[in-house]
């Protein structure tokens, strides 16, 4: 996985293969945003927000579908709240106002 590069370029039409996603990656990154793939409309990005931490209020131009594997926590989409633990799903459209705020006493993990 260390010598995997974000793609910085129009995608090419290949697959994009990340084998145990949400049960081998967010256990071994301790960093708190790792970009693992960046297409034309959307992102792949392994994501751990320490306790007591935020991601500060954002707005990206691809959608973001975040997958939590661990913690729990707040997230704010477009103004509204909504609390997330393990095992949920979350969708950004692009364009979307976000935030999302550990709550919880370990770290908040998402795979988006």
């Amino acid at each position: 996985m260390a010598d995997f590069k974000p793609n910085a370029d129009i995608p090419k039409h290949e697959m994009v293969y990340f084998p145990q996603m949400t049960t081998a990656l967010p256990s071994s990154s301790g960093e708190f945003r790792k970009v693992l793939f960046t297409g034309l409309y959307s992102q792949v990005v392994l994501m751990t927000i320490p306790v007591g931490g935020d991601i500060g209020d954002e707005v990206h131009t691809v959608d973001q579908a975040l997958t939590f594997t661990s913690g729990q926590g707040k997230a704010t989409i477009n103004g509204k709240d909504q609390d997330v633990t393990a095992g949920d799903l979350m969708v950004v459209p692009a364009g979307t106002q976000h935030q999302f705020v550990n709550t919880g006493p370990t770290p908040l993990v998402s795979v988006l």
